[in-house]
């Protein structure tokens, strides 16, 4: 007979994937079939861009800046990584062994 408490755990891990497993099958699904359907519905106006941005304006220079920004910091840590490891610690000089005055 199989000890209930110890497959417990098992059932609920096969609950969760199989879950998991249907949400992200069907929610993809379920985007796109709602983005087909508003893309074709005629009823919906587009509203026009009064002001043309894209890339090229205030968001894509902050963006470059903290993109350069990000590599500096990682250049200058990556650096200091190096550096630290290049310079070996200093190593204890070993102990010598007790004496003693018995000979063998």
């Amino acid at each position: 007979m199989r000890n209930p408490v110890a497959h417990d755990g098992v059932h609920r891990i096969r609950a969760l994937t199989a879950r998991t497993a249907a949400v992200l099958t069907l929610l993809p699904a379920l985007l796109v079939a709602t983005a087909v359907a508003a893309a074709a519905d005629p009823t919906v106006a587009v509203a026009e861009e009064r002001l043309s941005v894209g890339l090229a304006g205030p968001v894509g220079i902050v963006a470059v800046i903290l993109g350069a920004g990000g590599l500096l910091i990682g250049l200058v840590r990556r650096r200091r990584t190096l550096r630290s490891a290049a310079i070996p610690a200093p190593r204890p000089t070993p102990a010598e062994p007790a004496r003693t005055d018995t000979t063998v």
